[in-house]
């Protein structure tokens, strides 16, 4: 791989200077077990680097109380794993100063995943005046007592009743016949501390490190996920949601992954992402939002209200990174997503297909090689972008050559570009607007062609 001189100096750059002052995962203090927390070791847990721990961190996480408890694991801990631990609902795992170490190869090796994993479709058949009957293709693992999530189903109503073709809940709700509904399979389930180390295992695309599958309250907090990624054969991600709804992750210091540092799918809404330090090299989107199906053969529901901010982004690369906003399909949706106040480092957001409402403000770019915009924003087969905010965004020495590829490029219906900066770079023009998108007070420096701005039916200054 040959690097130019832009890319060695970005390089150079991230490893000398740091990116912000803000505090990181390994920044806090080892922690005490709280009162009545459930201790690895007393489950034979040894923990030196050596043996196989995989048994004993289970154990101990089954012992966990189904009121909820803390798995607690001490610090200086280095626990080897050949296989997942699984964690059951109101499970919190304390885990600063201690490494979790997957050993062997082949796909599917998380460290974590919650315990209940299975997925529960359901389609509306009828309504009344006071309660919602859903047709459940099977009712096997549908039990009373358990959250519903669905559009128009408050998060929270719960199944009362199990009956062999419907599933009645507690609470009056307004759904359309035919409406996709999922039950949801655990909840409250944090992670906090620790580093999750994948050195030592060629676990490839199909690993995520830590999985939840349709969790309501995903809490991920100051972890270090290292992935290991040089040749394809890293882990694929660091955080995978799928079908998930009320999810935190913060202030996580994340590398390495091959595929994404954190995967959202089918549905996944009520996402915060704070203050995290990402650093990547190889990996296919740096953050993934969109509604698809993990199977790629039918939609899935909206995924939305997405707040990306405080984030430190940077690829180390001759191509930039993406923040990718995306539906992946025809009849799918993201909708609500702000990103704001993050500083990007050769990584750029890109807002595609049938997206509604996503703004993107006061962000702060700069170095974005490969030729790619820095914000993008363009239709697909699931459709075109809705209500787009381009903000006060600072943009810096990006190299954006063809001519749909401005540094800022949106192609979109009700769309907004203001007060936006644009210096430095071989750029080909500083933005490309579509037909009636709203144009005011931004600042562009000239392109390497003299254009500051364009696209179709604009003058080319």
């Amino acid at each position: 791989m040959v690097y130019t001189q832009s890319s060695l100096f970005i390089i150079v750059f991230f490893l000398v200077f740091p990116l912000n002052n803000q505090v990181r995962a390994t920044d806090f203090p080892p922690q005490q077990a709280p009162a009545g927390a459930t201790n690895v070791r007393d489950f034979g847990a040894t923990c030196n680097g050596t043996g196989d721990d995989t048994a004993s961190l289970q154990a101990a996480a089954a012992a966990i109380p189904p009121g909820g408890g803390t798995l607690y694991v001490p610090p200086g801990l280095i626990c080897k794993l050949s296989g997942t631990v699984l964690l059951s609902s109101n499970t919190h795992v304390l885990a600063y100063h201690a490494t979790f170490r997957p050993t062997g190869s082949g796909k599917a090796h998380s460290v974590f995943r919650n315990r209940n994993n299975s997925i529960r479709y359901l389609t509306t058949t009828d309504r009344t005046t006071d309660v919602a009957f859903l047709h459940v293709s099977s009712t096997q693992g549908a039990t009373v007592g358990q959250e519903v999530l669905a559009e128009g189903i408050p998060l929270g109503t719960t199944i009362v009743s199990v009956a062999a073709s419907s599933i009645k809940l507690s609470v009056p709700v307004s759904v359309k016949n035919g409406t996709l509904v999922t039950l949801l399979s655990d909840h409250d389930i944090s992670i906090e501390g620790g580093t999750i180390d994948y050195t030592e295992a060629r676990a490839g695309q199909g690993t995520h490190a830590i999985e939840m599958d349709f969790v309501s309250r995903v809490r991920i907090l100051r972890v270090v996920g290292r992935g290991a990624e040089t040749d394809g054969e890293g882990a694929g991600d660091f955080v995978a949601c799928i079908g998930c709804s009320d999810v935190l992750e913060q202030e996580n210091d994340v590398s390495g992954f091959s595929n994404s540092d954190f995967d959202h799918w089918w549905g996944t809404s009520n996402v915060s992402i704070i203050n995290n330090k990402i650093v990547e090299m190889n990996t296919n989107q740096i953050i993934n939002v969109n509604s698809k199906e993990t199977g790629f053969d039918s939609p899935g529901p909206m995924s939305r209200k997405f707040t990306l901010t405080g984030n430190d982004i940077s690829y180390k690369s001759p191509k930039s990174g993406a923040i990718l906003i995306s539906p992946i399909g025809k009849m799918t949706s993201v909708a609500d997503v702000s990103i704001s106040n993050n500083n990007f480092y050769n990584s750029s957001v890109l807002i595609r297909g049938n997206t509604q409402n996503i703004d993107v403000h006061e962000n702060n770019f700069s170095n974005i090689l490969g030729g790619s915009s820095a914000i993008g924003c363009y239709a697909d087969a699931s459709g075109t972008p809705k209500e787009i905010k381009i903000i006060g965004n600072k943009i810096n020495n990006a190299a954006t050559a063809a001519s749909n590829l401005a540094v800022i490029r949106v192609e979109a219906e009700n769309a907004t570009v203001a007060k936006n900066t644009v210096t430095g770079g071989a750029h080909y023009a500083g933005i490309y607007a579509s037909s009636g998108v709203a144009l005011s007070n931004n600042v562009v420096a000239p392109g390497i062609k003299g254009y500051r701005i364009t696209g179709p039916a604009r003058p080319s200054r």
